[in-house]
C-alpha cells in the first residue's frame, strides 16, 4: 500500500498547479533555458490542469509581462503575454492575476516586418543585466489557445518584441547568447557592495583558488568531482575558505546583493559593457 500512496502522490503532485521557482541562469537547473522544447500536447490533462495553471500562477506572482515554460521548467512550448503590457516594462506588474494573460501554445512566427529596432531587455533567468537586441518592429504569429483553435494575429512593437524573446526560450535560446545580443549587455543593478565581499574573500585565499584551477586541469577525478557540484566557483570558495567561513561569505555576500537590489535599477542611458 506504501508504494501505491507514493505513486498517487506522485501524480497528484504532477497534476496540482503551483508557483514554481523560476530557473536562473548559473544554478543547477539551468540546462532546463538551453533546451529546445517539444510541441505541446493539447489532448493532455497535465497541460491544462498543471501546466497552462502553473505558467499562469508563476507569472502573476512575479508580476511579469511575459513568461514561457522553460523558465518553470516545463519543456512544452507555451507562452504568456499580459494583456496590458507597457512599452519597456519586463515586470513590475502589480497586482496581476491568472486572467490577465493571454495564453499562446505553440507559437510560431510566420512573418517578420522588414523594420527593425535595437532596444534594452531584461529576462528572469538572467536577473542582474540587460540586454540589447535587435527585433523587428512587428511580427506575424500563429498559436493555438487554450481553447484549442488555432489562430493567427500580428503583433507590433514592443508586444511583437516580448513574443520573440518569449520563443526564443522555446528554441532553447536565452538572451545572453552572442547570436541575440552580440555581446551587448549591462547591470541593471550598481553592485559595489557586493564587488567588495567578492574581492575580499577571493583575496583571502587567492592561492588556494589557483592550485584547485591547476588541480581542476591535471586530475580527471577532481574535474569529475568538480562538474558535478552545482557552481564551480562556490565549490572552490568552500574548498579554500572551509565551511564555516564559507557560510559567513555567503551570508555577507547575500546582505550585500539586498542592499544593492534595494537600491534601485541603474538608468537605462548609462552605457553598454561590451564584451568584445
Amino acid at each position: 500500500m506504501s508504494h501505491l500512496k507514493k505513486f498517487a502522490d506522485t501524480l497528484r503532485k504532477a497534476f496540482t498547479p503551483r508557483v514554481h521557482s523560476l530557473v536562473i541562469c548559473g544554478t543547477s537547473n539551468d540546462y532546463l533555458v538551453n533546451t529546445p522544447c517539444a510541441l505541446c500536447n493539447l489532448e493532455s490533462k497535465k497541460t491544462h490542469h498543471h501546466d497552462i495553471p502553473s505558467l499562469l500562477m508563476t507569472a502573476a506572482e512575479n508580476e511579469l509581462v511575459s513568461l514561457s515554460s522553460p523558465l518553470i521548467g516545463i519543456l512544452n512550448s507555451i507562452v504568456l503575454l499580459h494583456k496590458s503590457p507597457v512599452i519597456d516594462q519586463w515586470e513590475e506588474y502589480k497586482n496581476s492575476h491568472q486572467s490577465d494573460y493571454h495564453i499562446l501554445i505553440n507559437p510560431k512566427v510566420l512573418a517578420y516586418s522588414q523594420e527593425s529596432e535595437f532596444r534594452e531587455e531584461e529576462c528572469p533567468s538572467i536577473p542582474t543585466l540587460y540586454f540589447e537586441v535587435q527585433r523587428s518592429l512587428g511580427v506575424q504569429i500563429e498559436y493555438t489557445t487554450n481553447k484549442g483553435i488555432v489562430t493567427q494575429e500580428e503583433f507590433y512593437g514592443f508586444e511583437a518584441r516580448v513574443l520573440l524573446h518569449e520563443i526564443d526560450h522555446l528554441k532553447g535560446i536565452i538572451p545572453s547568447n552572442f547570436s541575440v545580443c552580440k555581446g551587448k549587455s549591462r547591470s541593471k543593478y550598481n553592485f559595489a557592495e557586493l564587488d567588495q565581499v567578492e574581492n575580499y574573500y577571493n583575496n583571502l585565499v587567492k592561492n588556494e583558488l589557483e592550485k584547485l584551477e591547476i588541480l581542476y586541469k591535471k586530475d580527471k577525478e577532481f574535474m569529475k568531482k568538480t562538474d558535478f557540484q552545482p557552481d564551480k566557483k562556490d565549490f572552490f570558495m568552500r574548498i579554500a575558505l572551509g565551511n564555516e567561513r564559507f557560510e559567513e561569505y555567503r551570508a555577507k555576500a547575500a546582505d550585500a546583493f539586498r542592499i544593492c537590489t534595494n537600491r534601485g535599477k541603474l538608468k537605462k542611458d548609462q552605457p553598454l559593457i561590451t564584451d568584445n
